[in-house]
């Protein structure tokens, strides 16, 4: 490897060190601005999927209060009918 080198005249100067540390910088600015949008893209998933359990949960809930009011409805009906 160039930097580990014994000879001191195959190693690379200061410009060209800083050349290669500021290329790393930006390739790894780089992956972590895509590593941040794919995180973000998956809370986006994540809380799509949340709100639409919500919703399926409340549908659920609703559909029970429904048939729970239209069965004391049909009962208080009938006994109300019966007793006249």
């Amino acid at each position: 490897m160039k930097l580990w080198d014994a000879n001191a005249e195959h190693r690379p100067t200061a410009k060209e060190l800083y050349k290669i540390l500021k290329e790393l910088h930006e390739e790894d600015k780089k992956f972590n601005n895509e590593i941040r949008c794919q995180m973000r893209e998956c809370y986006r998933k994540l809380e799509k999927k949340k709100l639409k359990n919500r919703s399926n949960e409340n549908k659920s809930e609703n559909i029970k209060l429904i048939l729970k009011q239209s069965i004391q409805s049909n009962l208080y009906g009938y006994f109300n009918n019966r007793s006249q």
